[in-house]
């Protein structure tokens, strides 16, 4: 009695649409093997529409590093005055917490989240305008949006927004400082400009990617 049998040996993807499936044909008699065939069947594969590419990828992946400190001795405009200068030297968040230290003492802890080649310049940036004698760093992961910088033409003048897209939907944030230019510029009060910029994103207004300066 013949028998066949027939199994895939493996996948190739040798290109990036398409996939090489090698099939074997075995023919059996009476148990033992007396002929095989390979034969090999390419298809076209459609990548799924939630697949990310590796830009994608990249976008939603980040790595980012924590800086963090107890202060006190400080006032109000000292710490604003830092923050200025750590915006200003490349951080990406500058907040503070009020806190309690040692022997009841009301103090402020610090934190600043930046890139690793902004570590250096913002660490002494906080030695030379606060009296703290450390600073506790953290490497963090985190996940982000893709987002992108840019303009949307409004009655009052063009104004930029930040586009984060989550892959199903994409959300528009107009940008403080644009939003303040121009309600300078117009001499109306600033949450009208965004009221006025989020009635256009809202209404389709005419929005293109911001060239870089």
């Amino acid at each position: 009695m013949i028998h066949i049998q027939k199994s895939n040996e493996g996948i190739d993807i040798p290109k990036k649409d398409f996939a090489s499936i090698n099939i074997s044909t075995n023919l059996y008699f009476n148990g033992k093997e007396i002929k095989r065939y390979v034969n090999k069947v390419h298809m076209k594969i459609k990548p799924s529409d939630n697949a990310l590419c590796e830009d994608e990828r990249i976008d939603r992946e980040d790595c980012i590093y924590k800086l963090e400190s107890n202060i006190d001795d400080c006032t109000g405009e000292i710490l604003g005055y830092v923050m200025d200068l750590l915006y200003n030297a490349g951080a990406r968040e500058v907040n503070y917490m009020p806190v309690f230290m040692k022997k009841n003492r009301p103090g402020w802890l610090i934190t600043v989240i930046c890139k690793e080649e902004n570590i250096k310049t913002l660490e002494n940036i906080i030695f030379a305008e606060t009296t703290t004698i450390g600073i506790r760093r953290q490497k963090m992961e985190r996940t982000i949006l893709k987002r992108e910088i840019s303009e949307i033409a409004t009655p009052l003048g063009n104004a930029v927004v930040k586009v984060c897209d989550s892959g199903d939907s994409k959300v528009f944030y107009p940008e403080y400082e644009s939003a303040a230019a121009i309600a300078k510029k117009n001499n109306v009060p600033l949450k009208e400009v965004y009221d006025i910029i989020k009635r256009e994103i809202n209404s389709g207004g005419q929005c293109g990617k911001k060239e870089k300066d």
